[in-house]
């Protein structure tokens, strides 16, 4: 599990195909933004014998149905899917079968569709650090909102869901953020133990149920020196000289993907105007706005406070996973490194609330939002 290379088989003579398959938060958008800017968004890397897609349910690649909670469930691969397999092994191009979400709900269907005697398969999971990770999920679930002021599912014209930034005040029907430590506790509710918490890594939790349908499953660490795209290229899939060339040239430009926001900033601006700092007529996403300006332009930085329960569980919730991950590579040496990595991270603050009561005797802060008033 711990090795970040395939090595060659000499003696296949099948195409490859290769499932990246997630999870989320492990840099799946930079990854498929690099096929899609390295074909042209012709979904082929003809120079490197390869075809890719990226494949959802939403895009026609999987029949589900959908569940009480408005979730997928009982998926199988739509027609569609299973044409671009056929065609593609017809052409006796590679295949490359991409998305950040293809977990439990979607193992059976992509092995019912895939033919080992056909194909050379190989299952990529992508891992990154629990903390990391946790403060990465728990941005991209809170950044935005998917209801309404009444507390309805936001849909578009097409009866789609979807979700948009936070514009409202929760006065005026809008949410509050949840700190931190909430989104932790209602994360893990159910996960009691440190074997729990480390089988619900989504890392582990996906190279389990997909070794236990296909024969090869590679976990490629995030957490290695150099581009983790490049490597991507260069050393996880065969065949693609021409793009790793590209990459490593510097020829092509990645811009950065699904970009995460400080969440602080918004429970602060929140926190102001509930406690009547801030004038009841400027809109949320001005003060958001212009909380982040003032600690951009004086480097002042937002007061927090950490719940050391929390942050020593997810200390060995991190060592356990690496354990696992990186099996017999694993060594006291790397644990000293990944709990060092880990202590640099909570010290910025990254894992821990908002501390009110330091805002209310901040001088700075209070004499930011009374001349954000004045203005």
């Amino acid at each position: 599990v711990g090795n970040p290379v395939i090595s060659a088989n000499p003696e296949t003579v099948k195409p490859r195909l290769y499932l990246h398959v997630g999870p989320q938060k492990t840099g799946s958008s930079t990854f498929q933004t690099a096929l899609d800017i390295l074909s042209g968004l012709t979904y082929r890397l003809d120079e490197d014998n390869l075809v890719y897609r990226h494949i959802l349910p939403e895009m026609g690649d999987f029949d589900c149905e959908l569940g009480p909670w408005g979730g997928f469930i009982n998926c199988k691969a739509s027609n569609q899917l299973r044409s671009l397999i056929t065609t593609t092994w017809n052409e006796g191009k590679n295949l490359l079968l991409t998305d950040e979400n293809l977990g439990e709900r979607f193992v059976g269907a992509l092995r019912d569709a895939i033919n080992d005697e056909e194909w050379d398969v190989t299952v990529i999971v992508l891992y990154r650090r629990i903390h990391y990770w946790l403060h990465s999920w728990y941005n991209q679930i809170h950044k935005t909102t998917n209801l309404d002021t009444k507390g309805n599912i936001l849909l578009d014209s097409n009866g789609i869901p979807y979700r948009e930034e936070h514009k409202y005040w929760p006065s005026q029907g809008g949410e509050h953020i949840p700190e931190f430590s909430d989104f932790y506790r209602e994360f893990t509710k159910y996960w009691k133990t440190l074997p729990d918490l480390i089988n619900h890594h989504r890392s582990v939790e996906y190279y389990n149920v997909y070794k236990e349908k296909f024969n090869n499953v590679l976990v490629f660490n995030m957490h290695q020196d150099g581009d983790f795209v490049t490597k991507f290229f260069c050393e996880i899939i065969e065949g693609p000289k021409h793009s790793c060339q590209r990459l490593q040239s510097g020829e092509v430009v990645l811009p950065k993907v699904n970009p995460s926001v400080d969440l602080d900033n918004d429970i602060l601006a929140v926190y102001a105007y509930e406690k009547g700092f801030v004038n009841q007529s400027f809109s949320r996403q001005n003060v958001v706005s212009s909380v982040s300006t003032f600690i951009k332009q004086t480097g002042k930085r937002i007061p927090r406070k950490c719940n050391n329960t929390i942050t020593d569980q997810i200390s060995a919730w991190l060592v356990g996973s690496e354990k696992i991950i990186l099996g017999g590579n694993f060594s006291p040496e790397k644990e000293e490194e990944v709990l060092h990595d880990f202590k640099k991270y909570v010290a910025k603050g990254e894992l821990c609330d908002l501390d009110r009561e330091a805002v209310l005797n901040d001088e700075d802060w209070i004499g930011f939002f009374q001349e954000l008033g004045r203005n």
